[in-house]
C-alpha cells in the first residue's frame, strides 16, 4: 500500500470475520469471561427480589450493598473486556498470556480512557440535547405513550454523536494490548474511515442491542438467563468488531499515526512488557 493511500474498511467482511473469531475463540472468550459471568449471575438471583415489586424486599438492601455489587460487575466487566480484547488481537504461541483474574495499570489505563470517552460524549450530548430538546417537548406526549419509538427515535437522534465516539473508542483495544495510544491517535488512525467505524463500531451493536431492549420484561429466571446470554452474545459481537476494526486500521493506517518512540520508550521501562515492531510481548 502507499504511504499516502488510506486503506478502507471492508464493511461485510469484517462482519463475517468477527462472527468466526468467536466461534474460534469460544471457549477462551468463556474463561476470561467467567468472573463476569459469576459476579452477573449471583448478583441477578440476590437482587431480583427488588425487581418484582414487593416493597419490603428493597428496604432490605442498603446503598452500600447496591455500591459492593456495581462496583463488582464493573470490575469484572473490564477485565472480561480487556480479556476479550487480547485474545482477538494476541494470537499465536508466542501471545502474552492474560490471567483471568488479574488487575493492574492496564485496568487503570483502560478505565482512564473509557472515562474520557465518557466525558466526549457528555460534552457532545449537552449541547445537542438543547436542540433536540424541543422536538422532544413537542412530541413529548406521543414519543411517551410509544416507549419503543421513543427509543428508536432517541437512537436516530444521537448518530452524530455515534459517529465522533465509535471513532475515538479504537484507544480501547489499543490499550487493553498495552499501545500506549491516545484519543488523538484513534481520531487519526481512523480518518478516511469515520463513516466505516459508526457502522461497524456503533451501529450494527446499536441494532441489535434496540431488539434487546424492545423484547418484553419476563419475570422468569429462565427469561433472565436468556436475555443475560443474547445479550453478553452481541456484547463480545461488538467487542470482535471493535478489536477489528481496530487490527486492520492499525496495520494498514500507520502512516496516519504521528506517536514518536520516546513516547513509547519513556514508559516502557516500568512495565514488564517491551515493543517491538510487530506489537508488544512480555519480558521473561
Amino acid at each position: 500500500m502507499e504511504k499516502n493511500t488510506v486503506y478502507k474498511l471492508p464493511i461485510l467482511s469484517l462482519l463475517r470475520e468477527a462472527a468466526g473469531l468467536i466461534k474460534s475463540k469460544i471457549l477462551k472468550l468463556f474463561l476470561v469471561g467467567t468472573p463476569f459471568l459469576v459476579v452477573c449471575i449471583a448478583a441477578g438471583f440476590w437482587m431480583r427480589p427488588t425487581f418484582t415489586g414487593d416493597p419490603s424486599a428493597i428496604e432490605d438492601f442498603s446503598f452500600g450493598m447496591f455500591f459492593i455489587v456495581w462496583l463488582a460487575m464493573m470490575s469484572t466487566m473490564i477485565i472480561a473486556i480487556i480479556g476479550c480484547h487480547r485474545t482477538f488481537l494476541l494470537q499465536g504461541p508466542d501471545a502474552p498470556k492474560t490471567p483471568i483474574i488479574r488487575w493492574g495499570w492496564r485496568e487503570m489505563r483502560f478505565i482512564g480512557k473509557w472515562i474520557l470517552i465518557g466525558l466526549c460524549a457528555m460534552a457532545l450530548a449537552m449541547p445537542f440535547m438543547f436542540l433536540i430538546m424541543p422536538f422532544i417537548v413537542k412530541s413529548g406526549q406521543e414519543l411517551m405513550e410509544n416507549q419503543h419509538l421513543f427509543l428508536i427515535g432517541t437512537n436516530l437522534a444521537y448518530l452524530p454523536i455515534y459517529y465522533v465516539i465509535a471513532r475515538l473508542m479504537l484507544v480501547l483495544p489499543a490499550t487493553a494490548i498495552d499501545e500506549r495510544w491516545s484519543l488523538t491517535d484513534a481520531w487519526r488512525i481512523s480518518s478516511g474511515n469515520g463513516w466505516r467505524v459508526m457502522i461497524v463500531v456503533g451501529i450494527v451493536p446499536m441494532i441489535v442491542n434496540l431488539i434487546l431492549c424492545l423484547l418484553p420484561a419476563l419475570d422468569s429466571i429462565l427469561y433472565y438467563v436468556f436475555h443475560m446470554a443474547l445479550w453478553l452474545i452481541v456484547a463480545v459481537y461488538g467487542i470482535a468488531l471493535l478489536s477489528l476494526s481496530y487490527k486492520y486500521l492499525s496495520e494498514n493506517n500507520q502512516h496516519l499515526l504521528t506517536i514518536s518512540n520516546e513516547k513509547f520508550g519513556a514508559q516502557a521501562s516500568d512495565e514488564n512488557f517491551h515493543f517491538e515492531t510487530n506489537g508488544p510481548e512480555l519480558r521473561d
